[in-house]
């Protein structure tokens, strides 16, 4: 039998400046996150890189709430997915941009 190779998919649902200006398609919610997140995972993704936004401005978030009201409706939606927080955050403190993975894993 011979090897097989293996892929490992991670999506990239969202940029930290990237807004619906951009492309419309960009999650701000948590419902669009978890349904965006749906359709990765059901296009083979298993790893989702995720920058929270604030859903009034489009804007990223360091907000664990924020973060915590994603993580939340994507576990819901798609419990095998692995969720990358980003810590991407040139505004931030080191200590702001990981305060969400701390407090969330």
């Amino acid at each position: 039998m011979g090897k097989k190779n293996k892929l490992i998919i991670c999506a990239a649902l969202t940029g930290g400046l990237t807004t619906k200006n951009n492309n419309p398609n960009v999650p701000y919610t948590p419902e669009e996150f978890a349904e965006e997140c749906f359709h990765c995972y059901q296009e083979g993704a298993s790893i989702v890189h995720l920058h929270a936004k604030d859903p009034a401005s489009g804007f990223a978030t360091m907000d664990v709430e924020a973060h915590r009201k994603i993580l939340d409706a994507v576990r819901a939606k798609c419990p095998e997915l692995i969720i990358n927080i980003s810590t991407g955050s040139a505004m931030d403190t080191p200590e702001v941009r990981i305060r969400p993975v701390e407090v969330l894993r």
